[in-house]
């Protein structure tokens, strides 16, 4: 059985460019594995709370020290974990604001980065530990053009991250300057026909 789990980041749901291509490559996904499994979590709906203090001193406790209150801390971050423990492949749409990723999947991220769970630190550094996670794709739209410029900053945060998780290799497909009506949908039609010859 595949199990794939799809990140959705946009504040405009399955109506955000980055949502209608990444549906383009679940469409795809979903018809090359029948028996595939998909979890689909919307970061912005409902919206993830920011991490806390409180919260990230309780991703250090030993399990065994957990109280009450510190499990019920833990919820959140145990739940997103958990979909990515239980997903063989990840697909994230991804759109750019002001230059970055939206601040609710940095909410997903600081909520899945737990020490001792998803990266352990020992005499060699930090090891990731999501190495289930057997492909990733990323399907970015951006209002500008931005990639293999100084501009670029999405790809080099997402590799490293992702990386230091333990997700290797993430591939990316690209719409940008949805922002130029002389320039959109060709770019848009270039990613959807770059996500058709993805190898799925």
């Amino acid at each position: 059985m595949h199990r794939l789990l799809y990140v959705r980041a946009s504040i405009f749901g399955g109506d955000g460019r980055s949502s209608q291509l990444a549906e383009v490559l679940l469409g795809r996904y979903r018809a090359l594995h029948s028996d595939a499994r998909v979890v689909v979590r919307d970061v912005q709906n409902p919206p993830l709370p920011h991490l806390d203090a409180a919260t990230f001193t309780t991703f250090a406790k030993p399990a065994a020290s957990l109280t009450v209150e510190d499990r019920d801390r833990l919820r959140v971050s145990d739940e997103l974990i958990g979909e990515l423990e239980a997903a063989d492949d990840l697909l994230i749409g991804m759109p750019m604001y002001n230059f970055g990723v939206p601040s609710a999947f940095k909410a997903w991220i600081d909520h899945v980065t737990r020490v001792n769970r998803t990266f352990k630190v020992g005499p060699k550094g930090s090891e990731g530990q999501l190495r289930n996670i057997r492909r990733c794709w990323i399907v970015a739209a951006r209002g500008g053009q931005y990639a293999a410029t100084p501009r670029e900053n999405q790809v080099p945060y997402l590799t490293t991250m992702l990386g230091f998780l333990g997700i290797v290799a993430p591939q990316f497909v690209f719409a940008e300057a949805m922002l130029r009506p002389d320039l959109r949908d060709a770019s848009f039609d270039e990613a959807r026909r770059a996500i058709e010859q993805l190898e799925l």
